[in-house]
C-alpha cells in the first residue's frame, strides 16, 4: 500500500516515499517556474523516478511476502514460463 499511514510502519520506505514526492514537487516547480538549482531537470526525473520504482517494488516484495506459499510457487512458476516463451 503507498498510503503514508501504513508506510509509517517501515521507516525506511516511509522516507524514500517521503523524498519521493519531495522531489516529485521539485521537478515540478523547476518545469512550470525558474529554478534556482545548478542542477538539471533530468538528474531529478531520473531520481524521482528511481524513488518511485524502489517504493513500488518494496510494496510487490511485501505482498509476495505476505501471500501464502502456495500462492508464491504459483506466482514463481508462470513468470518463469513468461520469461522463458
Amino acid at each position: 500500500m503507498l498510503r503514508p499511514d501504513i508506510q509509517w510502519k517501515n521507516p525506511v520506505m516511509f522516507v524514500v516515499e517521503v523524498g519521493a514526492f519531495l522531489t516529485l514537487c521539485y521537478v515540478l516547480q523547476a518545469a512550470f517556474a525558474t529554478s534556482a538549482s545548478q542542477v538539471s531537470i533530468h538528474c531529478f526525473i531520473a531520481l524521482d523516478a528511481e524513488l518511485f520504482l524502489t517504493v513500488l517494488f518494496a510494496n510487490f516484495a511485501t505482498a509476495l511476502d505476505v501471500a501464502t506459499p502456495e500462492k508464491k510457487i504459483v506466482w514463481v512458476v508462470t513468470t518463469v514460463d513468461f520469461f522463458l516463451e
